[in-house]
């Protein structure tokens, strides 16, 4: 008959079926078990029960191996919460790896599930301290971990991004004690609203750090506030997505989450840690502060230094006019010096010149008058015009020697320093010498102006050739 059963074969319904996988699961494991897995959901109805979604995947997996759903009904729910959340400090939350004792049931309609009558809250606080430390770990095996806290701040911390929640006491707290500072410092501060607790917080922290990194060149260091909270509350602070945003930042982070006792790993990873949001905003202030009092012995430093260059440069001024003062006036007296030598020279020659010319005319008066006592007798007539001219000759080079003599005293008169600085005339010199042509000297360059009544301290701003031939 092919596949078609024969009415006289056996068959079950899918009831009875339902009913077999029942007894066989619960005869297997219908006692108490301890159960260790992942809380995906968590979920309190109107009527007081919670259910659970539990799941088990591998480590460091989204997707799981295994998923059941657990109940805790609403006669134990008060009793295995509060017993939890009394030695943990935390509330049950989805997120959470947690050891449960409870009994498999089976239902022929909702299928399997497992009803939870304890929870162990000393294995979730040790899952917790383990997962912590694998971040840790990971964060340093990634090269993660030191380094934001090895990043060079700006000398000035002053325009902020903060990570909070707009309604945080925190917040508040942190924007009163800047606004507020003694020193009357001003500063910039934009709030990158998140959630700061709860399932969601890691995720919304992390978007609002993205979004600063994208305008990094606005801000000089990022704060995290976060106003204290349980161990629950702050649990986002020790995951791995969080820190590692927090270490990668290319901005310094500040952290003050708001904990007296344990140290997140956030606060580890990050540039700073402080306990309160007041004192990141005392952090931001003494930093400002440091920077002023350097600055302040940086002025006093550059000031005192200035001072001494200058009374360096004035002393050395002082030695290099007295040195250029004592140099000009023993070259104006090597110079008179000179020209005196040169007027003594001068005038002895004129005179031994003088001396020599009127020998000359003594030996030619004589030749003449020789000449003339011999031709006298036979020319009578040209006597007289002879000695008309001889006369006129002997006075002509007697005012020509007086005219040579006057142009030699003349010319001693010109060279006398006295009478050249007096026609408006002057020696320049530079610290090589006595300059002769423009080729000798450059502008920028210190030169000295001698006059006959002093010396001009002049620096060359333009140089201007002549063209004389």
């Amino acid at each position: 008959m092919g596949g078609i059963l024969a009415h006289s074969e056996r068959y079950i319904t899918l009831t009875e079926l339902q009913q077999g996988i029942k007894g066989t699961l619960l005869r297997s494991w219908g006692a108490l078990l301890w159960v260790v897995a992942e809380i995906n959901d968590l979920k309190i109805n109107n009527t007081g029960h919670c259910y659970l979604e539990l799941v088990d995947r591998p480590e460091g997996e989204s997707s799981p191996t295994a998923t059941m759903r657990g109940i805790i009904w609403c006669n134990d729910v008060d009793e295995v919460l509060g017993r939890f959340e009394g030695v943990t400090g935390m509330e049950l939350d989805s997120g959470m790896r947690v050891l449960m004792q409870g009994r498999v049931n089976y239902h022929e309609v909702y299928g399997i599930s497992l009803y939870i009558k304890d929870i162990d809250p000393t294995y979730t606080m040790g899952e917790m301290q383990r997962q912590r430390q694998l971040t840790i770990e990971r964060l340093k095996k990634e090269g993660l971990y030191d380094l934001n806290s090895e990043l060079e701040p700006a000398a000035v911390m002053q325009r902020i991004a903060v990570v909070s929640s707009d309604k945080a006491a925190g917040y508040r707290d942190f924007m009163r004690e800047l606004e507020a500072n003694e020193f009357g410092y001003s500063f910039y501060v934009t709030l990158f609203g998140a959630v700061m607790q709860g399932s969601g917080a890691e995720a919304s922290i992390t978007e609002a750090l993205a979004a600063i990194e994208a305008e990094r060149d606005m801000f000089d260091a990022v704060v995290i506030i976060r106003g204290g909270g349980s161990v629950t509350d702050l649990s986002c602070f020790d995951g791995y997505a969080l820190a590692a945003s927090v270490a990668k930042m290319s901005l310094p982070v500040i952290a003050g989450i708001g904990h007296d006792k344990d140290v997140s790993v956030v606060d580890m990873v990050a540039y700073e840690s402080v306990k309160t949001p007041t004192a990141a905003a005392r952090f931001l202030i003494d930093g400002m502060r440091r920077f002023d009092e350097e600055l302040a012995f940086a002025a006093d430093f550059v000031r005192g230094t200035l001072d001494d260059a200058i009374r360096l440069c004035d002393s050395r001024i002082d030695k290099a006019a007295n040195v250029l003062r004592e140099s000009v006036n023993r070259a104006i007296e090597g110079r008179n010096m000179l020209l005196e030598r040169l007027g003594v020279l001068l005038e002895k020659d004129a005179i031994r010149y003088i001396d020599r010319k009127w020998l000359e005319l003594d030996s030619k008066r004589t030749g003449l008058c020789l000449a003339w006592r011999t031709v006298a007798d036979k020319h009578d007539a040209d006597i007289d015009t002879l000695s008309a001219r001889l006369r006129a000759a002997a006075y002509s080079m007697i005012e020509k020697c007086e005219r040579k003599v006057a142009a030699a005293e003349s010319n001693i008169t010109s060279f006398n320093p006295a009478r050249i600085f007096a026609l408006g005339y002057g020696m320049v010199r530079s610290a090589a010498g006595v300059l002769r042509s423009v080729e000798e000297t450059s502008p920028g360059e210190h030169i000295d102006i001698v006059l006959g009544d002093g010396i001009i301290d002049a620096v060359v701003d333009k140089i201007t050739k002549n063209d004389i031939r």
